[in-house]
């Protein structure tokens, strides 16, 4: 074989080699970052080394340990007293929060919106908005969580039972019935703003805003289009 033919033929496998690596490349499924996510949005860099963070307070950020990220994140509880940081949003009524380093789940009391999460159920109408409505209000924010003694510290799931003031002082769980993310919602014994809720919920059907309005779910609890 004369060398130009060798060289030909080398070229020419090289080439298929790289097209194969390519489309082979090509049909992997892409794999997220947060399948390995933590509670804090984070995970250990097993490549490079570290703690990374994705999601919450403190994503795009790396830290050398999850001790390191749990430091900060305390510092940051102490700098604003009183407050303590929304970790994540888990759906319009539900969120996690940092309390002296711990994670803790929180219901929100005298509001429920429609079901994003529960896979006894299908996703409700209006789920997602009103999942993204907290996300936009609460994400990575130091707010304060009021307790109601009428409605005990905890719900039978274990979560915390709270209403959430934003930094800039307004009421989230009203917020959102307010604005027709959220229905008012009364467990079994009425709680602190329960007339206040109400009066939102009504004003929010009449001005037909948000899962009120006749083209999104003209108030019903249904499963989204």
């Amino acid at each position: 074989m004369k060398p130009a033919d060798k060289m030909s033929n080398i070229r020419r496998t090289v080439c298929g080699l790289i097209t194969f690596l390519l489309v082979i490349g090509a049909t992997l499924p892409a794999q997220g970052h947060d399948a390995g996510l933590d509670s804090y949005g984070c995970h250990h860099d097993r490549k490079q080394g570290g703690y990374h963070c994705h999601k919450g307070p403190f994503a795009g950020q790396s830290f050398s340990s999850k001790e390191e990220m749990l430091q900060k994140l305390q510092q940051g509880e102490q700098q604003i007293p009183g407050t303590t940081r929304v970790i994540s949003v888990i759906d319009g009524d539900t969120v996690d929060v940092s309390i002296s380093g711990k994670v803790e789940h929180v219901r929100l009391i005298g509001i429920n919106t429609p079901e994003t999460k529960d896979p006894r159920r299908p996703v409700q109408c209006f789920g997602w908005e009103a999942s993204r409505k907290a996300e936009e209000l609460l994400s990575g924010k130091a707010v304060t969580l009021e307790t109601d003694p009428t409605q005990g510290d905890r719900d039978k799931y274990g979560r915390l039972l709270r209403y959430i003031w934003l930094p800039e002082g307004q009421l989230f769980n009203l917020v959102m019935i307010q604005d027709g993310y959220a229905f008012e919602y009364t467990y079994d014994m009425p709680y602190k703003y329960q007339e206040q809720f109400d009066q939102a919920e009504r004003e929010a059907r009449e001005g037909q805003k948000g899962l009120w309005a006749p083209d999104t779910c003209d108030g019903e609890l249904k499963p989204a289009r």
